[in-house]
């Protein structure tokens, strides 16, 4: 079944209509619309060189370069995305960290749908978003990494499934988080670290839930993966010893 892309949270959209210019109260789906391109790739080419000699200007003269490329840049050329990071950094200089990431939110949204740079720029912008406590915001674009990454993109769609499990568990959702634990062993089997992690938000839902007997089934299962790493070789060891260094239902059972 193909899901649909849902939009970014409100806070991004209001931080997007502003960078955009578009009036706040236009729909939330208007949010992540970059402007149509007006010339080509030779005069987005052209103003991104001179935005870029721009260096040394002030963060508004700058910020009017980079939109001026946008102007130009058809929304799949490079320069477009290109563009809209290079706005995220002027702005996050400027400490409009919400108007940044927005940016980091649109430029997510460009470029072929399984590019691995449109993947990390994606990743990104949701670790930005859950930092400014926009969980909202930041769901679809993990949710977009991980249909899109799949098993043939592991590296983008493990990460996108730990930060999705983090967000279940923040909302006390254990019947998605269950299901992301299953994900990570279909797609990402050779992620030890995300697999862990899973199982440690699963084990200390069932302590807040009072369920002693399920957080010890989600150690139990942490220790069969860090035994199967073992036997995978040194660097799943060395991998796995990391993230078990930092798992909270080890130390909350005591069965380290």
């Amino acid at each position: 079944m193909t899901r649909r892309r849902a939009p970014v949270g409100p806070w991004v959209v209001g931080a997007l209509g502003l960078l955009l210019g578009i009036p706040l109260a236009l729909p939330a789906a208007l949010a992540v619309a970059v402007p149509r391109a007006e010339a080509g790739p030779l005069e987005a080419r052209r103003r991104w060189k001179e935005a870029q000699a721009l260096d040394a200007a002030p963060w508004r003269e700058r910020l009017v370069a980079f939109r001026a490329v946008r102007r130009e840049a058809a929304p799949s050329d490079g320069y477009a995305a290109r563009a809209w990071l290079a706005e995220a950094r002027v702005l996050r200089e400027a400490r409009l960290s919400a108007a940044a990431a927005a940016a980091e939110a649109a430029v997510a949204r460009t470029g072929a749908r399984r590019d691995p740079d449109r993947l990390g720029h994606a990743l990104s912008a949701a670790r930005a978003l859950i930092a400014e406590e926009d969980a909202r915001g930041a769901h679809p674009l993990l949710l977009d990494v991980a249909d899109a990454g799949g098993s043939s993109a592991p590296a983008f769609t493990g990460p996108a499934l730990e930060l999705l499990g983090r967000l279940a568990a923040d909302r006390d959702d254990d019947a998605t988080l269950a299901g992301l634990v299953r994900r990570a062993a279909d797609e990402t089997p050779d992620q030890v670290d995300v697999r862990l992690r899973l199982l440690d938000f699963v084990g200390m839902r069932a302590l807040a839930r009072g369920d002693r007997d399920g957080a010890e089934r989600a150690l139990r299962e942490q220790k069969r993966r860090f035994a199967a790493a073992r036997r995978d070789g040194d660097a799943a060891e060395r991998v796995a010893a990391r993230a078990w260094l930092g798992l909270e239902l080890p130390k909350r059972l005591d069965a380290r």
